[in-house]
């Protein structure tokens, strides 16, 4: 049975367009049903084969994007025009299915994090020699301002070299 399933496939879809399918051979599950063969591989769904294209159903998948929500598509026009639903109801119209694939879609509800000030401002480390340190003048990652834990203050360091604890009790 899934012998002759695997054989249909491969003389329906490859045959006809083996540059398109060549990738789904790799890890293919096939599930037969009332309504017809569906291809599975990493939530991709074949739905046909239309004007010598593949169809492929990507209403349903879903990613994480890089600041960690849940996202999934809701609508899908083309490559280049899907709308988002991020895990907070959040809709996000008219984007690319790439941004989608690479987790680049942003949530416009979540606020992105472009002042590192205030999020270095009062970091602390132990420097190599067992110090503790703290910063408490942030200017950029060039220009930092460390406290040691005895009161005495080191200005214009590196957030590298804090980091790494490098930084000198003078």
């Amino acid at each position: 049975m899934l012998f002759s399933v695997l054989l249909f496939f491969y003389r329906f879809f490859v045959k006809k367009d083996r540059n398109r399918l060549q990738f789904f051979m790799m890890y293919v599950i096939i599930l037969k049903n009332i309504k017809g063969v569906y291809i599975m591989s990493h939530n991709i769904k074949i739905t046909g084969y239309k004007s010598g294209k593949v169809v492929i159903e990507r209403v349903g998948e879903v990613n994480t994007a890089n600041n960690g929500q849940k996202m999934e598509i809701i609508g899908y026009r083309n490559n280049g025009d899907i709308d988002i639903k991020f895990e907070d109801g959040t809709v996000v119209s008219n984007r690319r299915y790439q941004e989608f694939q690479k987790g680049s879609i942003r949530n416009p509800n979540i606020a992105k994090v472009t002042n590192k000030k205030n999020i270095r401002l009062g970091e602390e480390n132990i420097t190599r020699s067992g110090l503790k340190i703290k910063i408490i003048a942030y200017r950029g990652a060039s220009d930092i301002d460390v406290q040691f834990e005895d009161g005495s203050i080191v200005t214009n360091k590196t957030y590298v070299n804090f980091k790494k604890g490098l930084i000198r009790h003078m």
